[in-house]
């Protein structure tokens, strides 16, 4: 039989089901083979966006595409594995032929109802391919696929991020904001994650609070966005973070009270040093060098602040306490002249904070500190 483009419909048959927990509804799966000009008509990628928190994938890799769309012209590599799409419209559904056979209709050309979960950069390779050549034979190719049929995308999110820790890792900070926000979606999960996960999701929701103002206003770079103004990359925030969130001077207070620590100890490394504050991108301060090292010291620093019987978030408690330490710190920088207070965390040749840039400088420099805190 003979049907219009409007009326083409792709064979499926049934497959597993995927338990869903939140909803207490299970989503059956399908599989099946769709032609490749009827698939690029019809997909969307749900790119993850942290302002709105919708989505869930990494941006695309130029460099992954490029090299995947050779490999396919010359004939190395085909599409054996199959894509996993989600269908959100209600309207889009199965219909039951025999046996576990059943028939898609698809939609019209134009409108995305195929939400692609895993297999993005395959399938934007071919569709280089399609365009480079319109009339060439990839246009025809026969891709296998894994449909699943929900409108919730929290579940499009889930399988995406069991399937990519799984295989090619997901970017450590597009990770840890997947993971967080399956987080918010099931009560009680954060308690049966293990300790290496839950105090990274607590340190995920930490920054993205200090971020909103003050002095981290727009100066991390969270997972999908443009650099833009940025300095400091949002995993390299949170992993900064480690060391404080495993102790218990720190971890005592609830999450309110520690964005206020946060606020308040950099406040006071500001009334030290204002110069690195005011031109934050031409010093290495508040980039990763000098917030890993800030951020190690700061459990001797809340201990101090704590013993004075200062409030958790008076600025002016730990600029007393880092005053000696960091206007005392003296180092040598490339042009072998020496450099202290602003001048030592100088970017580049003009500084000295660039030698410490390893993780055994960091914690070296972080003990130098230390020793000239002032004393309890």
């Amino acid at each position: 039989m003979v049907k219009s483009k409007e009326q083409q419909v792709i064979r499926l048959l049934s497959s597993i089901v995927i338990p869903n927990n939140l909803r207490g509804e299970d989503i059956q799966t399908f599989v099946g083979v769709i032609k490749a000009e009827d698939l690029m008509t019809r997909y969307a990628i749900p790119y993850w966006e942290h302002e709105s928190q919708r989505g869930y994938q990494r941006n695309l890799e130029e460099r992954r595409v490029k090299k995947f769309a050779e490999s396919l012209k010359d004939e190395e590599v085909s599409i054996p594995t199959s894509l996993l799409l989600s269908v959100r419209d209600d309207s889009v559904k199965p219909k039951y032929v025999n046996e576990g056979i059943y028939e898609l209709p698809l939609p019209p050309a134009g409108q995305p109802v195929f939400y692609v979960v895993d297999g993005q950069h395959r399938l934007m390779a071919l569709q280089r391919l399609i365009e480079e050549n319109p009339s060439g034979p990839w246009s025809q190719w026969r891709i296998s696929a894994v449909f699943m049929f929900t409108s919730d995308e929290y579940v499009e999110m889930s399988q995406f991020h069991i399937v990519n820790t799984n295989a090619r890792s997901v970017k450590t900070d597009l990770a840890i904001e997947l993971l967080a926000k399956r987080m918010g979606h099931v009560p009680g999960m954060m308690h049966t994650l293990p300790k290496r996960d839950s105090w990274k999701i607590q340190a995920l929701r930490l920054t993205e609070e200090v971020s909103k103002r003050g002095d981290w206003l727009g100066l991390i770079q969270f997972a999908n966005q443009e650099k833009g103004n940025t300095i400091i990359r949002q995993n390299s925030f949170v992993s900064s973070l480690r060391l404080a969130s495993r102790e218990t001077v720190f971890t005592a207070f609830n999450p309110k009270q520690r964005e206020e620590i946060i606020r308040a100890y950099w406040e006071g490394i500001r009334q030290i040093l204002p110069d690195c504050f005011h031109e934050p991108r031409k010093y290495a301060l508040q980039k990763t060098v000098g917030v890993f090292v800030m951020h190690r010291l700061l459990p001797d620093v809340l201990i101090r602040v704590k013993f004075n019987q200062n409030d958790h978030n008076d600025a002016n408690a730990y600029a007393y306490m880092l005053e000696n330490a960091l206007l005392n710190l003296v180092d040598e920088n490339k042009l072998s002249e020496p450099v202290s207070g602003a001048d030592f965390w100088l970017s580049g040749r003009f500084g000295a904070a660039g030698r410490y840039s390893s993780g055994s400088g960091q914690d070296l420099l972080a003990e130098r500190l230390r020793s000239e805190l002032t004393p309890i």
